[in-house]
């Protein structure tokens, strides 16, 4: 994890513009930045134990969560999962097409196999998410410990 690939929020809020001759305003935002400098790897780690937390608690009820949808005929599932790099609050996979399943996705919704495949495959891409974060965490608390 050597070059975050996403833009924390604090930082677009510390980049808002208003009048730059306001000194009280550039002394504070001055302060705040050298803070984020100084504890960036530590905020980095938490966001990233906050962002596995919430996808790890997402995954354990996608089971329940889960939708179906239909494009071009391919059928996806979706289950609300969150990351700092998804614009959706969700993640999707492609389950099967509908040249092999049929397109009616009330009746696949209720088809045991098909929910068993469905749920099996969203939860595999949502652990493999998981397991990418985990070792982000991983190197990065190593990097913090060895500071």
């Amino acid at each position: 994890m050597s070059k975050r690939k996403y833009h924390l929020k604090y930082e677009e809020w510390l980049n808002l513009q208003v009048r730059s001759d306001v000194d009280e305003l550039n002394q504070c935002k001055t302060l705040y930045k050298e803070l984020i400098d100084k504890n960036r790897d530590d905020l980095d780690l938490l966001a990233l134990l906050e962002e596995t937390i919430n996808q790890i608690r997402c995954r354990e009820v996608s089971g329940e969560k889960y939708k179906l949808s239909s494009v071009r005929g391919y059928i996806y599932v979706r289950a609300p999962f969150h990351g700092m790099q998804n614009k959706n609050k969700d993640i999707r996979t492609v389950v099967g097409k509908t040249s092999d399943h049929g397109d009616d996705l009330n009746k696949l919704m209720y088809d045991p196999e098909f929910t068993l495949m469905s749920k099996s495959k969203i939860y595999d891409v949502m652990t493999k998410k998981i397991e990418e974060n985990l070792n982000n965490i991983k190197e990065l608390k190593e990097k913090i410990l060895s500071l």
